[in-house]
């Protein structure tokens, strides 16, 4: 694999761009899709919404040979252009478990998942998510220099409460970073027909796209803290797809 530098232009955008929940400024400025209601939403997900639990059965997810031809279209989809090698995932695994002060922490409130932009995690841990940031802009341009990569956690049987991020962030590539055998929890989406559908199955190393702006939730029903990096990219899913998929 290549080694990139880091360059001027991402240091600066990590030190100066980032999400704070409130106050953000608007991404992709394109029309949002009509949604389904919460009245439409599977009892689970409904239950999870009121009484703030993690599920932890979740055989209603439907995996990748159960999804109808709209999922990859307009909800989630593997990027097939980049892959992420062993050893940097290691890094950044242990860069998550023992050299993030997550206390300082920016997730939404009450949806349980913790977020840590780049700029705050100590300097020299940054060139391995550069590596990453540096393909990712070589291929995409300017639509992946909006906020700086983060990571971001859901602690062991917790959870990420169904929502809709626009529009503060529209669609978003994520690399899973699972210890060693854990069972990745997916992100869930809920499509029109009122079914949730999740990408069950990782290969090492492999990115993942999808639209923020499709109602999803992320339940960790392990006894593993579940991390992500995350690059959220100013364009809408479709868009993406269409152009580099």
């Amino acid at each position: 694999m290549r080694k990139l530098k880091i360059t001027d232009v991402n240091r600066e955008l990590s030190h100066k761009k980032m999400w704070r929940g409130t106050g953000a400024r608007r991404r992709f400025s394109g029309e949002r899709k009509r949604q389904v209601g919460v009245g439409k939403f599977p009892p689970s997900w409904f239950e999870s919404m009121r009484t703030r639990e993690v599920l932890m059965d979740r055989s209603e997810v439907i995996g990748e040979e159960g999804w109808i031809p709209e999922i990859e279209q307009h909800c989630v989809k593997t990027v097939p252009w980049i892959t992420t090698p062993a050893e940097d995932i290691e890094e950044m695994l242990d860069i998550c478990n023992n050299h993030i002060d997550w206390d300082k922490q920016y997730g939404p409130p009450g949806k349980y998942i913790d977020i840590q932009y780049i700029q705050d995690v100590p300097e020299q841990y940054h060139p391995v998510v550069y590596r990453q940031l540096d393909q990712i802009q070589e291929k995409l341009g300017d639509i992946a220099r909006g906020d700086p990569p983060n990571f971001s956690r859901i602690l062991p049987r917790s959870c990420m409460h169904p929502h809709r991020d626009t529009p503060l962030r529209w669609c978003c590539l994520y690399l899973p970073l699972p210890h060693p055998g854990q069972t990745y929890a997916p992100t869930e989406h809920l499509w029109e027909d009122g079914r949730i559908y999740g990408k069950k199955t990782f290969r090492p190393g492999e990115w993942i796209i999808f639209n923020q702006d499709i109602w999803h939730a992320a339940n960790n029903f392990t006894d593993q803290t579940r991390y992500t990096l995350q690059i959220v990219l100013d364009t809408s899913y479709e868009d993406f797809v269409e152009k580099f998929c």
